[in-house]
């Protein structure tokens, strides 16, 4: 599809580079390549889609919980490994898996120019 949108809104607000991200916050924008995509159903029937997102300077993980299953498998589908992304969202502390987590609201694809040198 050539709808960059795959989850929330269109992202306008430019990214910041994730070694910058120290603490807790609220609509956060960042932007980098998706690795180690993984979905799976909670015993609530909730769904989790868990991925990490990296550019040139660090890494975060991603957290997106889904009640609609239909949802869930159109933004897995669309959500794959090696995909440049922007991502906005908040920061959080996860308990879970003790480490700040960034809960999107938005996830944008971003197209590379292929040019040809």
């Amino acid at each position: 599809t050539d709808d960059p949108i795959i989850l929330g809104r269109n992202i306008k607000d430019s990214a910041i580079a994730l070694n910058l991200i120290q603490e807790e916050a609220r609509n956060v924008v960042v932007e980098g390549q998706v690795q180690n995509v993984e979905i799976r159903e909670l015993r609530s029937g909730r769904n989790l889609l868990t991925f990490e997102i990296a550019d040139a300077t660090d890494g975060i993980s991603g957290k997106l919980f889904f009640d609609d299953k239909e949802q869930s498998n159109k933004v897995s589908a669309a959500f794959t490994n090696g995909l440049t992304v922007k991502v906005k969202g908040t920061v959080q502390f996860d308990k879970f898996s003790n480490e700040l987590v960034i809960y999107p609201d938005s996830i944008s694809r971003i197209f590379k120019d292929s040019r040809k040198e």
